[in-house]
């Protein structure tokens, strides 16, 4: 995979696999909870022109990317024939086929 990775959360780490259940569901929350914050740092003005917090807005993006990765890294312990970095590569193939990126 490309790109830096977070180290995983220790409450992740040390979940006893009877509990990986439960604890996907607070991940997939947390996921939510760190799209909201991410959201909160641009607010509409009263000129009807949007404040954009470019400092905050990067920590919070990068915030969910942690977040998510988490979500993989639950999903991979879950169910190891499931790759993160496996899904990774579909990902990009799949929107290379879309034309999302350069040729």
């Amino acid at each position: 995979m490309s790109g830096q990775r977070f180290p995983i959360h220790k409450a992740l780490k040390t979940c006893p696999d009877e509990n990986l259940g439960f604890m996907l569901l607070e991940q997939l929350e947390k996921v939510g909870e760190e799209m909201e914050e991410l959201g909160a740092c641009m607010e509409e003005t009263d000129d009807h022109g949007v404040f954009i917090n470019a400092s905050g807005l990067m920590e919070e993006a990068l915030d969910v990317i942690h977040a998510a990765e988490g979500v993989a890294y639950l999903l991979e312990r879950m169910h190891p024939q499931v790759r993160m970095s496996d899904y990774v590569n579909y990902v990009i193939e799949k929107n290379k086929a879309r034309g999302y990126y350069d040729a």
